[in-house]
């Protein structure tokens, strides 16, 4: 009896093609989850950063800073992944369901069309399976462009936060304290360095170096220097995989845009954070420093977030007190009280000699941030030291005696400074002081 050849069972319409990535579930529960939780976890970055930012001086503020700018470059970087996954399987899905309701594809009979426009259409379609096939190929392989961006972001974090901390460390112990940026950059430099001089001598010599001999050795020891920041084995096996199936060039290309992307975006963020730019058009209503705008941020029943400027409790003002809070800004603050009272000690020390030294912070804090009411000064014998409830920032408390000030509206201001560090003249005014970056203006009304 003659063999009988099995016939193959016809596929059924409402199947997953059978060339579909087999994680393709995964993949799609995964972006799900991860787009929730990198939604909730870019808020939380702003919060923490916000927080540390107020308590740092220059030093410590660049390893936060980094931090930031590449978790933040991370986070930005798995949303656009995610979200790019989603939509590319959203439409391979919405093919697939079309293919399974009408398995016999584009009847291009039907098809109510001129004849150029009809072959155009055939040109850019083609085959339903063959653009089915390349959404799940982009939607896999956006997964994996994601995760190297990620895994390239977090490496270069874990190197700029290591040596601005050592930098920072130096500075503080051994060297001067303003040289921390050119340790850093020493630092990166030995990082670096042996990578790079390994890369350029394994491209152009690599051909001619003796296997196991000093030459090959040297080259080695120098890739091993970056691995443990620069080659790890998950992303190199992704990495490795689409230049050799893409294309080094187009690979590099394409990773470096998307690179540069997300780091400009987290960037942007960032200044946005300094109120250094807006995007905004408001125009003549955009007033930033003036006695005419009533800032939420100095008036603590609308302040709704962490921040460095000075407040009072509300717009309107009962009783003969008013309590104006002065965060201390380390890495603001810290240079005007050094330059503006050299004699002060870096510390409140322990003992009897604390309350002289207090008393001359508070006299300095005067000083510095020189408050005025209706452009009278506010004397010394209104500072104390305090904190913020809520944000826990620490800095000065201002009782302001109101019992001579008429009801109405009253204007109170502080003295604002920028990161400046010059001499600052002699006898020269608060508002003329190095750094001085104008004042803060807090209007408020004194109610009956």
């Amino acid at each position: 009896m003659a063999d009988i050849e099995p016939t193959e069972a016809k596929a059924s319409p409402f199947s997953i093609p059978r060339e579909t990535t087999p994680a393709w579930e995964s993949e799609l529960l995964l972006s799900i989850g991860l787009v929730v939780a990198m939604l909730q976890l870019s808020p939380a970055l702003d919060g923490y950063f916000e927080w540390w930012q107020l308590r740092l001086d220059e030093r410590w503020y660049m390893p936060l800073m980094f931090a930031f700018l590449y978790s933040k470059s991370a986070v930005v970087a798995l949303i656009l992944t995610f979200v790019t996954h989603l939509t590319a399987r959203g439409f391979w899905v919405a093919l697939v369901g079309v293919r399974a309701v009408f398995p016999s594809g584009i009847d291009w009979s039907k098809v109510r069309q001129g004849p150029v426009a009809k072959a155009l259409a055939k040109q850019r379609v083609g085959d339903v399976g063959a653009v089915i096939e390349r959404l799940d190929n982009f939607a896999s392989l956006a997964f994996a462009v994601g995760f190297l961006i990620v895994s390239m972001t977090l490496s270069a974090m874990v190197v700029m936060v290591l040596c601005t901390l050592l930098s920072g460390l130096l500075a503080e112990l051994i060297f001067d304290q303003n040289q921390w940026w050119q340790i850093t950059t020493v630092c990166l430099g030995i990082l670096f360095l042996p990578l790079t001089v390994a890369l350029l001598v394994d491209g152009f010599l690599g051909k001619r170096l003796a296997p196991g001999g000093r030459a090959e050795r040297l080259v080695r020891m120098g890739f091993r220097s970056g691995a443990p920041f620069f080659n790890h084995p998950w992303s190199e096996a992704i990495m490795l995989t689409l230049t050799s199936g893409v294309g080094a060039l187009r690979t590099a290309l394409v990773l470096n845009l998307l690179l540069v992307t997300v780091l400009v975006i987290a960037a942007v963020q960032l200044v946005a954070k300094s109120g250094a730019s807006g995007l905004d058009d408001f125009g003549q209503v955009r007033v930033e420093h003036s006695a005419n705008n009533l800032n939420p941020k100095h008036y603590a029943d609308q302040r709704k977030a962490i921040d460095s400027e000075p407040y009072v409790p509300a717009e309107a003002i009962s009783g003969r007190y008013l309590r104006l809070f002065i965060p201390f800004r380390p890495r603001v603050d810290r240079a005007q009280f050094e330059l503006q009272c050299p004699d002060l000690p870096a510390r409140v020390p322990e003992g009897k000699a604390a309350a002289e030294v207090e008393r001359a912070v508070l006299a300095c804090a005067a000083k510095v941030y020189a408050p005025r009411l209706n452009d009278v000064p506010v004397p010394v014998q209104a500072f104390a030291f305090g904190s913020d409830a809520v944000g826990e920032l620490r800095g000065f408390v201002v009782r302001v005696d109101l019992a001579d000030v008429a009801d109405g509206r009253q204007l109170l201001t502080v003295q604002r400074y920028l990161r400046d560090q010059q001499a600052p003249a002699q006898g020269a005014a608060a508002e003329d002081a190095p750094g001085a970056g104008g004042k803060y203006f807090i209007a408020f009304w004194r109610e009956p």
